[in-house]
């Protein structure tokens, strides 16, 4: 599990990851049977071809379990979490951001506050629209899912976060296609 300020993330494989701060819980696109993990105090689903079956989850759901998606992903478990949404949890911050995919459509991502750290998880997004300026949002963390490092480099230029989780392992690659930018940490 890497840290940045206090807050540890733990890649899960294909997009997902596990957000944790003194026992608080999240889970971005869980898509395995995740037996013998911790407990979830809020799930994230960012895109339809993420969507974890509730069945594959039971196994960290709580009572109290929030579970949120984008709204491509809507099922009677899940509430709709759309651009521009916005959720306290216990002094945790998310926050829906919209995003363009690949064939520009309209997408969310996440922004999630946890001790003051911003991290910025992009889903299915390849660019961000105009509307968005994440830079001036001072986004600590990109927790990259599996995507090129084509991409991943050119979202990563639209925000210029403090440190970089790329999901896909090839954070070499990635360093690579971003040495002109200085003091962003590869985790």
């Amino acid at each position: 599990m890497a840290t940045i300020k206090g807050v540890g993330v733990d890649n899960l494989g294909d997009t997902g990851f596990k957000i944790e701060r003194n026992g608080f819980v999240i889970y971005v696109d869980p898509t395995e049977a995740m037996q013998g993990s911790k407990k979830a105090d809020v799930i994230l689903l960012t895109a339809e071809d993420r969507y974890c079956p509730k069945n594959k989850i039971l196994d960290i759901l709580k009572e109290d379990t929030l579970l949120l998606a984008a709204p491509s992903v809507l099922d009677d478990d899940f509430c709709e979490m759309a651009a521009a949404d916005f959720i306290n949890q216990k002094g945790i911050e998310i926050k829906g951001i919209p995003g363009i995919d690949k064939n520009s459509e309209l997408v969310v991502g996440y922004m999630i506050t946890m001790n003051g750290v911003k991290m910025y998880h992009p889903g299915d997004t390849r660019s961000l629209p105009k509307v968005v300026d994440l830079k001036s949002e001072g986004v600590d963390a990109a927790l990259l899912p599996d995507m090129s490092e084509k991409h991943a480099a050119n979202l990563v230029r639209e925000f210029i976060p403090k440190a970089v989780f790329p999901l896909n392992g090839s954070s070499r690659k990635l360093k690579g296609a971003l040495k002109d930018l200085s003091g962003i940490e590869f985790l």
